[in-house]
C-alpha cells in the first residue's frame, strides 16, 4: 500500500514521489543487470587456446589467486576480477572450485561471490558444473552450529543467484535440497536441527520468491494511481506532474524488467511451493506446541514461586532454555511467513519472564551490601519503633498474667482482657459486648457493605476508647502515632483491640491516603505485643482487595479504594507485616489484567513499596521481574497519557536512585587522576600527562595511581595499553618505586586469575598479560620475571602431589585460555628473544609449552592458528613430538641436566643477562615519552583545565621535556658460535707461534702470521712478511708485468690437526679476488696517510699557537704595572 492510501487519499509530496521513483529505478536496474550477467552466461564468449597461453600460467601466480578465493568477499571483489583475468587458471579448475566451497562467505559478499564465479564460468566450460556440484553438497552435510547454519545460509543463497544468471539450468538441484530440508525439519524428533533446516528454508524462499515459488511480485513503493497529480492540475506541466510522469515511466520499466527475467517452470515452481509450505505448516504446528508447553512450565513455576518465594536455580534454567527455543522458533517462523505472506498462528496468552536470573549489571553481593532504605530519618520511621515493654507495665500488657497460664489453665484468657481495670469497670457491659462485636460480621460483608459502611456499631456515648480512636485522623507525625499507641496500652482489651483494628483497617477518612505510614506505625508498635490486631489488618485488607477483585465497578468511586487498599500493604509491607508473596500475588493478579484501575493499583503498590522490595535481598529478582512485565505491558498495551505517567513515575521511582545511589564519590584529586588517565592518556598525550602526574603528591597518591593504572588497562581499550606502560616507564625515572609496584601488581592479577578461573573475567586477564609483555618492552621487567610468568601459566595446577579435582577445576581439559594467554604475551615482547640468556630461556621453555599443548585434546582452528602466528612471528621452529611421553622425556632431560649442573657447582652464571636484553631491545624498544612528541595541541581548554595544579613552577616544568628517542632499529646478526670458536683459538694459535718461532726467522712472521686477512674466513701466509703479498718482489727487481705472479692466502679449516688448521692457497693476480683485496689494501694505505699528515698539521699548528701565547705573555709582564689583568682586573690605573 503506498503512503497516499494510508492518509485516506492525500496526494503525496513531491518528495515522496521522487523517492519512490528512485527505488523503483534501482530495482529494475537491478533486474536488467541479472538479466543482462544471464546473457552473457547462457552464450559466454570463452578465449581460445593461444588467447589463454598469453597469460600467466605459473603456479605462484595461480596459488596466490587460490588463496585470495578462500577468503572472498565484497572488498577483495575487484581485486579477484582483475588476477582471473590476468591469469590461466585452465589447470586449477577444481582447486578454484574448492577455495570458493571453503570461502567464509557471508550474505553481503554473494554479490561479490556471483560476479567472480561469472567471471570465471565465462572462460572455463568445465567449471560451473563442477562448482553446483561440490556447493549442493556442502549443503546437504549437517551442521546445526550457528556459524554453519549462517554459511550454508549465503551458500544457498549462492546456488539460487547462480541459478537465475545461467550458470546452470537443472532446478532439479534446489528441488533436491528443499527436499532433505524437509525431511530434516522434524519439529517432533529434533527440534535445533528442524530449526536449522527451517532457516535455510526461509533464505532459499527469501532469494527466489517470485522466480522459485512464483509467488506475486510487487513494487518496492507503490503509490495509489487516483492520487497523482495529471498534467492539468500541475499547472501545465509543472514539478508535480513531471514527477507523476517519471514514476509512471518507472513503473512501466520496472514491469518490462519483471517480464524478461527468467523463472522456473510452474511445475518446479508448485512443487517448490508446495513443499515450502509444508514446512510452514509443520513449523506452525510446533510453535504452537511450544507456547502451550511453555505455558505450562510458567504456571508451575508460579506455583512453586508463589509456595515457597523463590524458583530453584535449575528450574529457572529450565524454563529459560525453553523460552529461548520458543523464541527462536517464533522468529524463523515468522520471517518464513512473511515471504509467504502467510499469518502465524494467533497465540493466546503473551509470554511473560520469570526467571530467577538477576538483571545485568545487578550484582546480588551489591545489593545485600545496600541499604534498603534511602536515609536514616526513612529508616527509622519504620524499623526504630517503641519498646512498649519498657515504657508500660507488664500487668498492663497482661505479660504477668500470660506467664501465669501455664499454672492456672483458664485463667489467663480472663486476666488477659482486663489489663485495664479501671477502664473496663467504667465502661458498661453493653458497650464492652458492643466493642467487641462490631467486627465480627466482617467476614460475610460484600464489596457495596464496605462502601456504604454497612455493619458499623450503633451510635452510643462516646468512651475513653472513642475518644482514643478519634484522635486517629490527627496522628500526622511519628510522634502523635507513638503516643496513641502508648496511650491505648492502658485501655487494651479484647474488645478494644478488635475495635481498634477495624478503626485502623475500615474507618479511614476518605481520600486521607497521607494517613496510611502512621496508621501502620501504629499497627506495627502494637503489633510487639499484641498480634493479633496486626493480623486483623492483614486479613481485612486481603478480604478488601478480593471483593474489589471481583467488582467490575470501572467507575471513579471505586479508584479511591483500591489505590487505598494497595498503598496501605504496601506500608505494611515495609513494617514487615504484610508477607511479601501475598503483596506479589496480588501485584501479578492486576498485572495480568493490567487495564482500568488495576493500573493505578498496581502503580501504586510498586510507588509505595517497590523500592523496598528492590532493595530487600530475599525479593529483589520477583520485584525486578515484575518490573519488567510492567514495562513491557506498558509498551504493548495502548495506554492513555495518564497511565502511561503513572507506570513511568512507578518504574523510575524504583530503578533510577538505585543507579544513582550507586555513583561513588572520590577526592577531588583521586578524580583529576582518573580524568588523566581514562581520558588524556587514550588520545596519546603521554607527556603532557607525565609532565602533570609529576606534580602530584607521590607519597600521599603513588599507591592509588598504580591501581588507576592496573585498572585502566582491562577498563579502557586494548591499544591503549602501550600508553600505560610508557607513562609508567617514565615516571619510573623520577620513582622507582612505582614501576616496582606496578609489576607486582601485574603478577598478583595474573596469578589471581589462574587461582580463580572465571570466563567473565578473561579480559582482564588478556589485557594483564598485554601490559606485562609492555612493560617488559619499556625495561620495567626482566626476562626473569617473564619467563617465570609463563612456565607459571603453563605448570599451574599441575603440580605433583595435586588432586586431579583440583587440576580439572583450574584447567579444564578443553580449555585453552591459558594458550591464548602464552601467545598474547610472546606476542607482545617475544621478538626480542633472539640471542643471549633470553633465546636460552626462551629455548627452555619451548618443550614445557609442547608438553602442555599435547596433554591437551586437539587444539581447534584458531588456537592452531593463534600457535602458527605466534611460531611466525617469533622466527622459531619449534621443536616437534611424537607424543606426550616424548615431550615428558625431553622436559625430564631439560631437568636433569640442570640438576646435574646445579650439583656440580657449574650452574650457568647468567650475570650479563641485563645487559643482553638491553642489547636486544635497543633494536626495537622504545621508552616513555616518544609518543608525546608527535602530538598536536589541542587548544587552550585542555592546557587551562590544570592551571591550578601547575602553579609557580610551570616555567621549571617547561623547560624540561621528558623524552627518550628510539634507537635505530638493525637487523639481527645470525652467528655461527662454532666458527666463531674455531676462529678465537686459531688466532691464538698463530700469536703463539709467531712468538715461539726459531731464531732465524724474518722478524715480521709472526706479526703476519697473527693479522687477520680480508675476510672472515681468509688470512695472510705466516712467511709472506718478507715478501710483498701481491708479487712485489718481482717489482722491486723491476722484473715484468707480473702475469705470472700470485698472492699467498691461508685459508682456516673447520677441522685439522692440533698444530696446523689452516691451508696455503696461491691466487694469480689476475683473479677477481686478488685484485679486489689488492685495492682495499690500497685505499686504506691511502686512508692512513691522509689521517698521518692531517695529525701532524694539527700537531704543528697547536705549537705555533702555544709558542704565540707565551711570546705575549712575556710582553704583558715586560708592560709594567699599569697595564690591566686577566678579564679586565688589573692593577690601579694611573
Amino acid at each position: 500500500m503506498g503512503d497516499s492510501e494510508e492518509r485516506g487519499g492525500e496526494p503525496p509530496s513531491l518528495q515522496a514521489i521522487q523517492d519512490a521513483t528512485q527505488k523503483i529505478n534501482e530495482a529494475a536496474e537491478a533486474l536488467e543487470r541479472r538479466q543482462q550477467l544471464r546473457e552473457l552466461n547462457l552464450a559466454p564468449a570463452r578465449p581460445g587456446e593461444s588467447d589463454l597461453k598469453k597469460l600467466d600460467s605459473s603456479m605462484k601466480r595461480n596459488s596466490a589467486l587460490i588463496r585470495k578465493l578462500r577468503t572472498l568477499s565484497e572488498e577483495s571483489r575487484a581485486a579477484l576480477l582483475d588476477d582471473i583475468a590476468k591469469t590461466n587458471q585452465s589447470k586449477y579448475v577444481s582447486e578454484v572450485v574448492g577455495a570458493i566451497a571453503e570461502a567464509p562467505l557471508k550474505l553481503k559478499d554473494v554479490p561479490a561471490a556471483l560476479a567472480v564465479c561469472s567471471a570465471l564460468h565465462q572462460r572455463y566450460a568445465d567449471f560451473a558444473k563442477e562448482l553446483v556440484s561440490t556447493l549442493s553438497k556442502l549443503c546437504a552435510t549437517a551442521d546445526e552450529e550457528k556459524a554453519g547454519v549462517a554459511r550454508k545460509r549465503a551458500v544457498l543463497r549462492l546456488l539460487v543467484e547462480l541459478l537465475l544468471a545461467g550458470l546452470y539450468s537443472a532446478h532439479s538441484v534446489l528441488l533436491g535440497i528443499v527436499k532433505q530440508l524437509v525431511t530434516a525439519a522434524d519439529f517432533q524428533r529434533d527440534l535445533e536441527a528442524a530449526q536449522a533446516a527451517l532457516s535455510l528454508l526461509t533464505a532459499l524462499a527469501k532469494a527466489g520468491r517470485e522466480e522459485l515459488l512464483g509467488l506475486t511480485p510487487a513494487l518496492p513503493v507503490a503509490l495509489a494511481p487516483d492520487s497523482l497529480p495529471g498534467g492539468e492540475a500541475g499547472g501545465g506541466g509543472g514539478p508535480e506532474a513531471e514527477a507523476a510522469e517519471a514514476y509512471a515511466a518507472a513503473v512501466a520499466r520496472y514491469e518490462a524488467a519483471l517480464a524478461g527475467r527468467y523463472c522456473l517452470p510452474p511445475e518446479a515452481q508448485a512443487t517448490l511451493r508446495a513443499a515450502v509450505e509444508r514446512c510452514f505448516e509443520g513449523a506452525c504446528g510446533a510453535l504452537t506446541a511450544a507456547h502451550a508447553a511453555l505455558q505450562a512450565t510458567e504456571a508451575e513455576n508460579a506455583h512453586v514461586l508463589n509456595s515457597r518465594g523463590d524458583l530453584p536455580e535449575d528450574m529457572a534454567a529450565a524454563y529459560e532454555a525453553q523460552r529461548k527455543g520458543f523464541e527462536g522458533l517464533q522468529r524463523t517462523a515468522a520471517a518464513l511467513a512473511e515471504v509467504l505472506d502467510r499469518p502465524l498462528p494467533e497465540l493466546k496468552q503473551a509470554v511473560t519472564r520469570m526467571a530467577a536470573a538477576e538483571e545485568p549489571g545487578a550484582a546480588a553481593g551489591e545489593q545485600q551490601a545496600q541499604q534498603v532504605f534511602e536515609d536514616e530519618e526513612t529508616r527509622a520511621f519504620y524499623e526504630s519503633l517503641v519498646d512498649l515493654r519498657a515504657v508500660v507495665p507488664a500487668v498492663l500488657l497482661g505479660e504477668k498474667a500470660r506467664d501465669e497460664a501455664g499454672a492456672g489453665g483458664e485463667a489467663a484468657p480472663e486476666a488477659a482482657d482486663g489489663g485495664a481495670a479501671a477502664a473496663a469497670a467504667a465502661q458498661p457491659k453493653g458497650q464492652q459486648g458492643a466493642a467487641g462485636g462490631g467486627s465480627s460480621k466482617q467476614e460475610g460483608q460484600g464489596y457495596e457493605d464496605i462502601l456504604e459502611g454497612k455493619g458499623a456499631e450503633e451510635q452510643r456515648e462516646p468512651s475513653q476508647l472513642d475518644l482514643l480512636l478519634a484522635r486517629l485522623p490527627g496522628c500526622v507525625s511519628k510522634e502523635l502515632a507513638d503516643e496513641l499507641a502508648v496511650n491505648f496500652c492502658y485501655q487494651q482489651t479484647k474488645g478494644a483491640r478488635k475495635r481498634l483494628a477495624r478503626a485502623l483497617a475500615a474507618e479511614l477518612p476518605l481520600g486521607a491516603l497521607a494517613l496510611l505510614p502512621y496508621y501502620a506505625r501504629i499497627t506495627a508498635t502494637l503489633a510487639q505485643v499484641f498480634p493479633d490486631i496486626a493480623q486483623a489488618v492483614v486479613s481485612h485488607l486481603e478480604s478488601e482487595f478480593t471483593a474489589l477483585a471481583r467488582s467490575k465497578d470501572a467507575t471513579a468511586r471505586t479508584l479511591e479504594p483500591r489505590v487505598r487498599n494497595m498503598r496501605y500493604a504496601a506500608e505494611l509491607a515495609k513494617f514487615r507485616l504484610f508477607p511479601p508473596g501475598t503483596a506479589f500475588s496480588m501485584l501479578k493478579s492486576l498485572l495480568d489484567d493490567f487495564a482500568g484501575h488495576n493500573i493505578d493499583a498496581a502503580c501504586a503498590m510498586v510507588e509505595t513499596a517497590g523500592r523496598f522490595f528492590y532493595r530487600l535481598p530475599e525479593t529483589s529478582t520477583r520485584m525486578a521481574n515484575f518490573l519488567e512485565v510492567m514495562m513491557k505491558l506498558r509498551n504493548a498495551r495502548n495506554l492513555d497519557a495518564r497511565q502511561s505517567s503513572l507506570v513511568d513515575s512507578a518504574y523510575f521511582a524504583v530503578k533510577s536512585l538505585d543507579r544513582a545511589a550507586k555513583r561513588k564519590q572520590r577526592p577531588p584529586i583521586h578524580e583529576y587522576i582518573r580524568h588523566l588517565v581514562y581520558e588524556r592518556l587514550p588520545l596519546g598525550q603521554v607527556t603532557k600527562v607525565l609532565k602533570k602526574l609529576r606534580r602530584l603528591p607521590w607519597a600521599q597518591h603513588e599507591r592509588y595511581l598504580v591501581k588507576t593504572l592496573l585498572r585502566a588497562s582491562h577498563k579502557g581499550r586494548y591499544s591503549q595499553i602501550p600508553h600505560i606502560a610508557s607513562l609508567a616507564a617514565g615516571l619510573t625515572r623520577y620513582h622507582p618505586s612505582l614501576g616496582v609496584a606496578l609489576v607486582d601488581e601485574v603478577l598478583e592479577s595474573i596469578e589471581a586469575g589462574l587461582e580463580a578461573p572465571d570466563a567473565g573475567l578473561y579480559q582482564r586477564r588478556v589485557a594483564a598479560v598485554r601490559l606485562l609483555g609492555e612493560l617488559y618492552n619499556y625495561k620495567l621487567a626482566n626476562s626473569h620475571v617473564l619467563f617465570a610468568t609463563l612456565h607459571l601459566l603453563l605448570a599451574y595446577g599441575h603440580e605433583a602431589g595435586t588432586p586431579p579435582e583440583v587440576t580439572r577445576k583450574l584447567d579444564p581439559p578443553a580449555n585453552y585460555f591459558r594458550i591464548r594467554l602464552i601467545c598474547g604475551l610472546l606476542g607482545v615482547c617475544g621478538q626480542y628473544f633472539t640471542r643471549g640468556a633470553a633465546r636460552r630461556k626462551l629455548d627452555r621453555l619451548l618443550p614445557y609449552l609442547q608438553r602442555y599443548l599435547l596433554a591437551k585434546p586437539p587444539l581447534p582452528l584458531d588456537v592452531e592458528f593463534d600457535m602458527q602466528d605466534l611460531w611466525d612471528h617469533l622466527k622459531i621452529t619449534p621443536p616437534q613430538y611424537d607424543s606426550y611421553e616424548a615431550a615428558c622425556a625431553a622436559v625430564a632431560d631439560i631437568e636433569a641436566a640442570e640438576a646435574a649442573a646445579a650439583a656440580s657447582g657449574l650452574e650457568a652464571i647468567e650475570e650479563e643477562e641485563e645487559e643482553e636484553e638491553a642489547e636486544g631491545q635497543e633494536d626495537g624498544g622504545s621508552d616513555a615519552g616518544s609518543d608525546g612528541d608527535e602530538e598536536e595541541e589541542e587548544g587552550g581548554e585542555a592546557e587551562d583545565e590544570d592551571e591550578g595544579l601547575e602553579g609557580g613552577a610551570q616555567g621549571e616544568e617547561d623547560e624540561e621535556d621528558v623524552r627518550m628517542l628510539r634507537p635505530a632499529t638493525a637487523a639481527p646478526v645470525e652467528v655461527d658460535e662454532d666458527f666463531e670458536r674455531e676462529f678465537s683459538q686459531l688466532m691464538l694459535d698463530y700469536q703463539g707461534r709467531g712468538a715461539r718461532q726459531a731464531p732465524g726467522a724474518p722478524p715480521g712472521a709472526g706479526a703476519a702470521a697473527a693479522a687477520p686477512a680480508a675476510g672472515p674466513g681468509l688470512a695472510p701466509a705466516p712467511g709472506a712478511a718478507a715478501v710483498p703479498p701481491y708479487g712485489g718482489s718481482g717489482e722491486a727487481d723491476g722484473g715484468g708485468s707480473g702475469a705470472g705472479e700470485a698472492v699467498a692466502f691461508k685459508v682456516m679449516m673447520r677441522r685439522g690437526g692440533r698444530d696446523d688448521r689452516s691451508k696455503e692457497l696461491r691466487i694469480p693476480l689476475s683473479a677477481g679476488m686478488a685484485a679486489h683485496l689488492r685495492q682495499k689494501e690500497e685505499r686504506e694505505a691511502a686512508e692512513k696517510a691522509e689521517l698521518k699528515r692531517l695529525v701532524l698539521e694539527a700537531n704543528k699548528r697547536d705549537q705555533q699557537e702555544q709558542q704565540e701565547a707565551l711570546r705575549a705573555a712575556q710582553l704583558a709582564r715586560r708592560a709594567g704595572p699599569g697595564a690591566r689583568g686577566y678579564y679586565g682586573r688589573g692593577g690601579g690605573g694611573g
